[in-house]
Order: C-alpha cells, then structure tokens, then sequence
C-alpha cells in the first residue's frame, strides 16, 4: 500500500526570488518596494511581470498597494490593449460573467457572438484565454477570471445590489466581492468608503455579499492599519462580533494573516486570537 506523507508548502518570501532577480535584472527595481516584493510572491502575478520586462515593457508599481490595484494594472496592461482594445474588455467581461453566472469554467464558442471571435482569438494569442476541447473558451488562470469580475463590479457599482440580486450565490462570484471591498478600503479614501458600500447590503437577503465585504479587512495588504483604523468605530466592535457568530471565512485564514491588533492588542499569540478563530483546530 502506498503512503501518502504531508508535505508543507511554505510561502514564499521576496528573498525567495533572487534566482529570478538575478535572470530578470529588472525585476530588482520592483522587489526593492516592500508592497510590491510580498505581490509577486504570487507566481501567476510574478510570471505576467516578468514577461512584461523580458518584452522591454517598463511597469510602473508605485501606485500598487494589494491585489485590487494590480487587478487594475492587468486589465490596463494585459486586455485593454491594442486597436482593439475596447473589443478585447468587453469580450473578457463577457466570458467572466458567462462563467459565474453559467457556474462553468468554460464557455463554448458557439454560444457567442461571431462578431467578438477576433476578440477571442487576440485574447487567446496573447495567452490570456486557452481554447479547451469542444471548442471551449476559458481563461488561462484563475485570477484573469476573478480580476475581470471585479471589473464587471466596478463597472455596476451604480446598481450594484440590483446586479447581484440573481447572482450572489455563485461561489465563482465571491472572491471578486471581497475583491471589491479590498479595492475600496486601498483607496485613499478607504474606510469611509467601504462603510458606505458595505451599508448599500444592510438590508435584504444578501447576506453573503455583506459577509464577504466584512472579511475585506483581514485580505488587504494593509490589514493591520485598515483594523486599527477600523477600531475607532464604534459599530467595529459589533461587526466583528457578528463575523464570529456568523463563522465567516475569517475562522479558517491561516494565522499570520490575521492583524493582532483585531483584538486591540500588540501580542501575535493564539490567546489573542482566539476570539476569531471559533475553529482553532486546523488552523
């Protein structure tokens, strides 16, 4: 009988990357910013950067603050490029809320529209979509897929409850929630904005939006600052509060990505966290 053993996938840090500095000398002007060196520890994200620069292509990361913002630079970058650069967008779009809403991971050429098919095909020769079998379309990793949803959000923030009203429940529309609140609370404006957004879903039954908006703290690259901020609120401490009870996906993030100061001390240790961890087991 075969043995199967755990093996534990530690994750990566920026000094993991000095090989690829070394072969991609342009990428030490990049690690040198803190923000940006612990971003491309995302190897999808590292590998679309790196091919940029072996392109010649200079990037600018100064404005990146977490993944919200390099979604941002993606769909600048990567798809809206080119004389048909508006063409490229909506076709993206299309395929990533066919997807969500399809629950697919793949949508058939035949259920488009011939005109976008060059859109299509640029798209797949720049190697943001791949063509599956049975004549099937689909984005060449995940995080295309997620980073164009959160497009499709921005784009409807005006009537935002309205568009998710009938999608919601879609897991493959989730992440780019959560996205969508990271995007608010890396603005400068920040929490003042995340709060009003987080108030467009007090009401009704989507309580799996507001729920993935609340967990949008503890995934932002400035988690710690944006808790901090946040503790001075005086509806922070009943938002948490209900987080626990409702046992969001706050509960099963490993613990260093968890800011100690939610529990409004300095101390990084279990007890602290506890209050956050209704499941500590596993965690």
């Amino acid at each position: 009988m075969t043995r199967w053993h755990p093996h534990e996938a530690r994750k990566l840090q920026p000094s993991n990357l000095q090989p690829v500095r070394e072969a991609v000398p342009a990428l030490g002007r990049l690690l040198l910013q803190p923000r940006v060196g612990a971003l491309l520890t995302n190897l999808k994200l590292l590998d679309l950067v790196v091919r940029r620069l072996d392109g010649g292509t200079d990037i600018d990361a100064s404005a990146w603050v977490g993944e919200s913002s390099v979604a941002e630079w993606f769909w600048i970058a990567e798809i809206e490029r080119g004389s048909d650069r508006l063409a490229r967008g909506q076709f993206a779009r299309g395929i990533a809320q066919a997807q969500a809403d399809q629950l697919a991971s793949s949508i058939s050429v035949d259920a488009l529209d011939a005109n976008t098919l060059s859109a299509a095909q640029s798209l797949v020769a720049d190697q943001l979509l791949v063509q599956d079998r049975g004549d099937r379309l689909a984005f060449a990793h995940d995080l295309y897929g997620d980073w164009a949803r959160l497009r499709i959000l921005l784009n409807q923030r005006a009537n935002l409850a309205t568009f998710l009203q009938e999608r919601y429940e879609s897991p493959l529309w989730h992440r780019a929630i959560r996205l969508l609140g990271i995007h608010s609370l890396e603005r400068e404006s920040g929490v003042a904005e995340w709060k009003t957004l987080m108030a467009s879903f007090n009401n009704g039954d989507m309580t799996v939006v507001r729920d993935l908006l609340l967990e949008a703290p503890a995934f932002a690259m400035n988690a710690r600052t944006l808790v901090d901020e946040m503790a001075t609120l005086q509806s922070m401490d009943a938002m948490l509060d209900a987080a626990h009870a409702a046992g969001l996906a706050l509960d099963v993030m490993p613990i260093q990505r968890r800011p100690p100061s939610l529990c409004g001390c300095d101390d990084a240790n279990q007890s602290c966290l506890s209050r956050f961890t209704p499941n500590n087991a596993g965690t």
